[in-house]
């Protein structure tokens, strides 16, 4: 399948599923569930920006320094994205707390996680496709 009919065919599964818990909104339910989880946004957004920049810079690293030091410069480059990740992601849940922000706290540090994964593993994807000498025009200098 391409991507186009495995996104399509995710979407059309999950607005079909039905869900054991009468309490939670069913995803077809669009309303229900953006109602539900809207102020959980905030936060959210906060912590996926944290996730993409640490990974970008991670990324970075790894591509400039680390790959001179071999593997062990990529797990210690990895090491301490993690605490930095940590701390932003902890500090951001602390603040949020005292301003009296609604926040999920798994659901801050997995999104983090997982934009700062999908950041180190597609950047070189995209600058790649931005340096592409194929479509005649030059994005990157």
């Amino acid at each position: 399948m391409k991507t186009k009919q495995w996104i399509l065919f995710s979407l059309i599964t999950l607005s079909n599923y039905s869900w054991t818990d009468p309490n939670q909104p069913h995803p077809a339910d669009w309303k229900k569930f953006c109602t539900k989880y809207a102020r959980y946004t905030p936060s959210i957004v906060i912590s996926i920006i944290i996730g993409v920049l640490t990974g970008g810079f991670t990324r970075y690293l790894d591509d400039k320094f680390m790959t001179k030091m071999g593997i062990l410069g990529i797990i210690m480059s990895w090491t301490c994205e993690s605490i930095a990740r940590e701390s932003f992601t902890l500090s951001l849940g602390n603040d949020m707390d005292s301003c009296n922000i609604p926040n999920p706290k798994n659901g801050i540090k997995y999104s983090s996680w997982a934009a700062s994964w999908i950041a180190y593993l597609c950047i070189p994807y995209l600058l790649s496709g931005m340096n592409d000498k194929s479509n005649n025009r030059k994005i990157l200098d």
